[in-house]
Order: C-alpha cells, then structure tokens, then sequence
C-alpha cells in the first residue's frame, strides 16, 4: 500500500472479469487515482466514491 501511496496513478487495463477489483479499493484508500476499462470499473460505483477515469481506447489510455 505504500508504494500505491507514491504513486500518482493507478493504470489498470482490464479486459476481462466481474465484480469489484481489490486493486480500485487499496488504491482509494491510498490516494490513488485510477485509470481502467469499463470493465474493470463494474462495480466500482456501488461500494465507494470511485475517483477513477474509464478510458474507451488505447489511445484515451495512453493520453
């Protein structure tokens, strides 16, 4: 958790899976802000306020 602290992002591409992903939860505790798929945001509105971006493309990732 430490060193999600320090970072400044969160970069999680996830192309596939269901349900809320631990990494979203360790990094709002940290701090951290998240970048993800629309996959890999299901769930996330649900169990806390969710300070994270789903990008639609490589390219919106990769910006």
């Amino acid at each position: 958790m430490e060193e999600l602290a320090k970072a400044r992002v969160l970069l999680s591409p996830i192309t596939f899976g269901a349900g809320v992903k631990g990494k979203f939860i360790d990094a709002i505790w940290a701090g951290t802000p998240s970048i993800t798929t629309h996959i890999g945001a299901e769930g996330m509105n649900v169990i806390l306020e969710w300070p994270g971006f789903i990008a639609l493309s490589n390219e919106e990732i990769a910006n």
